[in-house]
This record gives C-alpha cells, sequence and structure tokens, in this order.
C-alpha cells in the first residue's frame, strides 16, 4: 500500500529537516531547538495522516 502524495511531500519535509539539523551550526542553538519542535510535530501529524488514511481504506 502506498502513501497518498501529500503524505510522501511531508515525509520529504521531514527530511530536509533531518537535514538542515546536520548542519546547524553549534552556536546556534535556538535555531536547533525549533527544527526539532517542527520536525517533533510533522512525525505526529504524518502519523495522524497515515492513521486516518489506512482507517479509511479499511472501512470500505
Amino acid at each position: 500500500m502506498t502513501n497518498p502524495p501529500f503524505i510522501a511531500d511531508l515525509e520529504r519535509l521531514e527530511d530536509e529537516i533531518d537535514e538542515a539539523l546536520l548542519h546547524c551550526p553549534n552556536d546556534d542553538g535556538q535555531m536547533f531547538v525549533e527544527l526539532r519542535r517542527r520536525q517533533s510535530h510533522l512525525k505526529k501529524e504524518i502519523e495522524r495522516f497515515r492513521h486516518e488514511v489506512l482507517g479509511n481504506r479499511t472501512l470500505h
């Protein structure tokens, strides 16, 4: 089963955040914390969308 395109887009954004975290300057703690916060929120949203999509597919 494949994910809908919007979930794939969110996963790509999550990968971009991972990449940005790897290159985040050590002296920019605020940026690091903000990126981690956004990544955490994004992961939760991806899981919520997956659950909704899979739930809808099993009901039909």
